[in-house]
């Protein structure tokens, strides 16, 4: 993927979560109220996607000159957010506390399911996304109570803020949570995806 091409895929997807809000501790919260994003943070990310991207082929792949699969590319941009710094937070006690409300992950997982969302018809999804949400997380399991009570989304923003803390990052399990999450609690298993993808 060519330098500006990443620069219009971040901005896009960063830009809408930036609008949206979330819910914390009870109340919807706009983000906007949190934290900013950094000014032209793309290239950085670039960089990092395009180098994690390239020891991923490296260490996992025969073949180097093949493109990812949609959810390995989901799982190594989500990776490339998830250890860099592209926030900027209002109150900076919560920039490295586990009670930040792990925004920079929130962050890192809107952006790689943006990269999925991209391989399908704009049209359709937008008319998809307009019947009900595109994902179910609740699908993929009910909470368990002695597990500290998380919830699918809970347990992967916990996940990347581990995964940065230890540096443990793994690309083809974070792949098969993104393959599970599309193909089996999205709407996304009804459509196809187009041939001519946007993001690699």
């Amino acid at each position: 993927m060519t330098d500006e091409k990443f620069e219009e895929f971040w901005i896009k997807w960063s830009e809408e979560w930036y609008k949206s809000t979330i819910r914390l501790r009870g109340k919807d919260v706009s983000i906007s109220k949190l934290c900013a994003i950094k000014q032209d943070y793309s290239k950085v990310l670039c960089r990092r996607y395009a180098l994690i991207k390239s020891i991923v082929k490296d260490s996992y792949f025969r073949d180097t000159s093949k493109r990812l699969s949609r959810y390995k590319r989901a799982a190594v941009i989500a990776y490339a957010i998830n250890g860099a710094s592209p926030l900027l937070y209002y109150d900076e006690t919560i920039e490295n506390d586990l009670d930040s409300d792990f925004l920079k992950q929130r962050l890192a997982f809107f952006v790689a399911i943006g990269s999925i969302l991209q391989d399908y018809p704009e049209r359709d999804v937008q008319r998809l996304s307009q019947i009900q949400p595109l994902f179910d997380f609740s699908a993929l399991g009910q909470r368990d109570i002695t597990d500290g009570e998380d919830d699918f989304l809970e347990s992967v923003y916990k996940d990347l803020f581990y995964a940065e803390i230890y540096e443990n990052y793994n690309v083809l399990t974070m792949a098969n949570v993104f393959g599970l999450l599309t193909e089996r609690a999205s709407l996304l298993a009804n459509l196809e995806p187009v041939d001519n993808v946007n993001v690699n």
